[in-house]
This record gives C-alpha cells, structure tokens and sequence, in this order.
C-alpha cells in the first residue's frame, strides 16, 4: 500500500544552496504523521536526487519514529556542481 507518512515542515528551496547549506538546512525537514511498523519495509520515492539531503533527513525521520529498513528509489540523478 502506499503510505503518505511524511510531512514536510518547511517550504525551503533548495537549488541555489551549495551541499552543506543543503544539509543543514534539511535536518529536521520532515515528521512522521502516522505510527510505523518496524517490521515493514518503507520505500521513499524521490525525482531527483542531488546531493541526497532530503532522502536522508526523510530517511533520519523515519529511522526516529521506529522504522528499520528504509530504501530509496529515484527517477533522475542530477550532479551537484559547485560554483
């Protein structure tokens, strides 16, 4: 079944920030809203994957609320360059 478990706190962009504004800026990104099953497995779905900032703080979230095995799935990898 597909789950909407995470909530999104902050409407942030983050396209023009280099890779540790990005991480700092996304700790604390999303909550949990439902209870989680430690025994299922939770797949995130993402379109693309940058710097991984969000998969991991979605990833981090849900590891908090009890989860075990968490896997990511992407569409599209855009490589990070810096200016």
């Amino acid at each position: 079944p597909l789950l909407h478990t995470l909530q999104r706190q902050s409407t942030a962009v983050f396209h023009m920030l280099n890779r540790a504004q990005r991480l700092a800026a996304s700790q604390g990104l999303f909550k949990v809203t439902k209870p989680l099953n430690p025994n299922q497995t939770y797949v995130l779905i993402d379109d693309v994957f940058t710097t991984g900032a969000t998969l991991s703080a979605a990833r981090t979230a849900l590891l908090h609320a009890g989860a075990r095995d968490v896997r990511a799935v992407v569409v599209a990898r855009q490589p990070y360059k810096q200016d």
